[in-house]
């Protein structure tokens, strides 16, 4: 718990605290289906170690307008003392609940997300597409008791999915975008006397933020929710770091330094937004290779494809990438990138050469000290479900990042 440092700011805990005031914010999505195979529920979330919780996702229907996209999860599902009779169960009454219990919170609903930005280019192109979704959005956000909108739009121009609808006009269009909600959610705000927050989750490849008019959004949104992650995986046969804090000269990759936290972050300053509003992204995941050789304990070395994975070839949640390495120490082999500041693990006897790129304590309190360095808004991390449940522990992601912001 963080102690009013005067007699006029309010505790963190205290009810009614508006959130954009905090000095550092610890945002952490939540995935709508991670009550499936993963058993990961609302209340399963760290709510001590956070600030923010971002509900992914809801989509766009074809009306252009924001709904819901598994209405089991979302809005049916009982959870707790719900019954068949309360009016609203599933994920969305549950972060309610969750706000009861811990009213420091805030909740956004995010819209969109790599897989559902198919319709963005459209509900930007004109004010009155604009002013539709945005109505909707915030009627959405009203309805479920949200704190704010998140927009998570895959890439304006190009760079998501091949179904993605694009334009050239997306650049502006999505400036267009945030004012319009912005407007919208100030008007509701002012009936409800509060402050609604807008908040983006922001390319971190600088081919993608290329098509983003940062300096012209940052004026609309609270902060960028920066996805300085995924900027390698096993879509490439050469390992290398997915989310390193710095450049490492040794890294062959044809992107080098500019595929690092630090390269993005300096140009979104450099771009227009203030470091007050940047959020910077950090993945409670792995990503792995399998047939790698043991140069450099792995490391920038030719792979054969994806590695195994706890739910896909390719993808280790965070918590079981820590029982390995805690369990077999002697096979899952943690080193240390003391250029890029980040961890990695190899196995040499497994799957040919097992390579994994992750974070973990020690490189999100590195984070933090970036963080603090160069001021920016707080930290941000996808997805809630691969932590370790604890935040109290000194394995949590989370939990080491509040610590190290807050304590």
């Amino acid at each position: 718990m963080v102690a009013a440092t005067s007699a006029s700011k309010p505790s963190l805990y205290e009810p009614g605290f508006l959130q954009q005031s905090l000095p550092y914010r610890v945002v952490s999505y939540f995935a709508e289906w991670s009550i499936y195979a993963r058993n990961y529920i609302v209340s399963d979330l760290p709510a001590p170690a956070l600030t923010h919780v971002n509900y992914a996702f809801a989509k766009i229907d074809d009306q252009g307008e924001v709904a819901i996209v598994d209405a089991w999860a979302a809005t049916d599902k009982p959870f707790g003392d719900d019954t068949w009779d309360t009016p609203l169960r599933g994920n969305l009454h549950a972060l309610i609940k969750l706000k009861q219990k811990y009213p420091h919170i805030s909740t956004l609903i995010s819209i969109g997300g790599w897989s559902l930005s198919d319709k963005f280019s459209d509900v930007a192109f004109t004010d009155a597409s604009r002013q539709k979704f945005a109505a909707s959005a915030v009627a959405f956000m009203k309805r479920y008791q949200f704190d704010g909108v998140d927009i998570d739009w895959e890439y304006p121009v190009s760079g998501g999915l091949p179904n993605n609808k694009y334009r050239p006009e997306d650049s502006q269009n999505y400036v267009l975008l945030c004012k319009t909600l912005r407007q919208i959610l100030d008007t509701q705000g002012a009936a409800d006397g509060r402050h609604y927050l807008l908040t983006v989750a922001a390319a971190a490849g600088d081919d993608k933020y290329a098509n983003f008019k940062l300096g012209e959004m940052a004026p609309y949104l609270d902060w960028f929710n920066i996805m300085s992650y995924d900027y390698h995986g096993s879509w490439e046969t050469q390992t290398n770091h997915q989310a390193a804090l710095f450049g490492n000269p040794a890294d062959p990759s044809p992107q080098g330094a500019r595929y690092s936290a630090d390269y993005t972050i300096q140009h979104y300053i450099q771009l227009g937004v203030p470091a007050s509003k940047i959020v910077m992204g950090a993945p409670i995941y792995g990503r792995g290779w399998a047939g790698v050789g043991a140069t450099n304990n792995g490391l920038f070395q030719s792979a054969s494809g994806a590695s195994s994975g706890t739910w896909e070839n390719g993808i280790f949640d965070y918590k079981d990438l820590l029982q390995r390495t805690q369990t077999q120490p002697q096979s899952y082999v943690v080193h240390w990138d003391s250029q890029a500041e980040v961890p990695y693990i190899y196995a040499q006897g497994l799957e040919n050469g097992l390579f994994t790129t992750f974070e973990n304590a020690q490189s999100i309190q590195k984070r933090v000290e970036y963080i603090k360095k160069y001021g920016l808004g707080g930290i941000m991390f996808w997805e809630a479900s691969a932590d370790v449940k604890d935040p109290a522990s000194p394995d949590s992601l989370t939990g080491t990042a509040y610590r190290g912001l807050y304590q």
